[in-house]
């Protein structure tokens, strides 16, 4: 492999299933959205690994990827750690790489696990790449546990295949039963709208306390129960010719979901509240919270003339629409000139 490439892995959105989904059989579905993690890669023409980031003041440059040769302040950084033990899987020569993400990190869009999964792949690009193409993102989703101390992989999965994917987690395998849904792009953008603007929420502290209260609860089999009739209903209404019957059940379903989640202890009560109040709340529309935290991003459910009164409510809250919604590409490779690099 020679010249210049270009990696491209798309931003993700959870739909339903957070949380479930790190349970033995737990179902979840996802989508992929237009905005992109770039990452432009090339063979090192001086025998240093050289990374270019907006996260960082000025260039990486390093000899060796080696945990004891980085600064303290680098050593968990996910992009030098997914570099670091994907050179170890695939046996690449240093590299220079930039890295342009248009991915807004508090809005649930998986720019963490984006930066992973094409760290991984500029890897194997140049490096001996596998057999089985999978195998990329399987060794970002261990990477990615390994960071989080708990993750699904439901985001790399979704990121490397593009459109909306269901998964069933599994105990000793991964990823899992899956299923790539293409040809929905109609029926989401008439009834999906996300938006973003929250806060954000720091994963894995967050993650750990809905787990532990969850485990308090000892609600995980309603949990489970209740994202499968969500992740179901979802599926039919997205996948299949609209009906009014359908629609009604997934806001029967969502709305049951939603009240689950209500007492957690990073639900958003008072946005919540706030939309539970505008006209038509779960009987012509719905909302769902998404994301580790719950305020990563809002989607509301139904079709736009009955969605006034929630983009109100959200706007007035410094919410904006996500623009690009929904997109069927996955993880995607190509030839680049790049200025910068």
């Amino acid at each position: 492999m020679t010249g210049l490439k270009k990696i491209s892995v798309p931003g993700k959105l959870m739909l339903a299933g957070e949380y479930a989904v790190l349970l033995e059989e737990g179902r979840a579905l996802a989508f992929t959205v237009e905005r992109s993690l770039d990452i432009y890669v090339r063979l090192s023409t001086d025998g240093l690994f050289r990374v270019q980031s907006a996260l960082w003041p000025t260039e990486f440059v390093a000899a060796s990827l080696a945990s004891e040769s980085l600064p303290e302040t680098l050593r968990a950084a996910p992009l030098l750690r997914a570099l670091a033990e994907s050179q170890q899987r695939f046996k690449n020569p240093p590299l220079h790489l930039r890295v342009d993400s248009k991915l807004d990190m508090k809005g649930g869009m998986g720019s963490s696990s984006a930066v992973i999964l094409g760290a991984c792949m500029a890897s194997a690009l140049f490096g001996q790449a596998p057999d089985q193409p999978l195998a990329i993102a399987e060794l970002a989703y261990a990477i990615q546990k390994k960071l989080q101390g708990e993750a699904s992989g439901y985001d790399v999965l979704t990121q490397w295949l593009g459109a909306l994917v269901s998964l069933q987690s599994a105990r000793d395998t991964w990823p899992g039963p899956w299923q790539q849904h293409l040809g929905v792009e109609d029926n989401f953008k008439a009834l999906i709208h996300p938006f973003v603007g929250g806060r954000g929420a720091p994963t894995i502290p967050v993650m750990q306390d809905t787990r532990r209260w969850l485990a308090e609860k000892n609600a995980e089999r309603d949990l489970r129960n209740l994202s499968a009739e969500l992740c179901a209903s979802f599926l039919t209404v997205l996948t299949q010719e609209f009906t009014s019957t359908h629609f009604a059940e997934l806001l029967t379903a969502n709305a049951a979901h939603r009240k689950f989640f209500a007492p957690s202890p990073h639900f958003p009560r008072e946005l919540a509240a706030a939309l539970q109040k505008v006209k038509g709340c779960d009987q012509a529309w719905t909302f769902k919270t998404t994301g580790a935290g719950g305020e990563d991003a809002i989607l509301l459910i139904g079709p736009i003339k009955a969605l006034c009164g929630a983009r109100q409510v959200l706007q007035e809250r410094a919410w904006y629409p996500l623009n690009c919604p929904f997109s069927a590409k996955g993880l995607a490779i190509e030839d680049a000139h790049d200025p910068y690099l």
